[in-house]
């Protein structure tokens, strides 16, 4: 029989007593046997679908998570005046332009 790899991390799976599913010990990767899949097309679209919004769904947490850093920065900014805030503001920005930009 042939050794499954975990495609996250290449170490072996170990089969699920109950299905066909199978497990890595190591990063903790979940595996169901594609031959064991009533409509694999129809489930793999659905798969990917729901991966497509789990990541649309980070990336606009992330964009509102550096939007309120940006504005936090800008306010202590007026503040202080500290110098270093300007660099730490445009680090933000960069950050949050590259996850637009994806």
């Amino acid at each position: 029989m042939k050794s499954l790899k975990c495609q996250n991390c290449g170490a072996a799976l170990k089969k699920s007593e109950n299905y066909e599913i199978y497990n890595c010990k190591h990063c903790g990767s979940t595996y169901k046997e594609l031959s064991k899949l009533e409509n694999p097309e129809s489930e793999i679209k659905d798969l990917v679908g729901k991966t497509n919004e789990l990541i649309d769904e980070i990336k606009s947490n992330e964009i509102d998570k550096l939007q309120n850093e940006i504005k936090f920065l800008e306010n202590e900014y007026k503040l202080t005046h500290h110098p270093s805030i300007i660099q730490k503001i445009k680090i933000a920005q960069n950050k949050l332009s590259a996850i637009q930009l994806q």
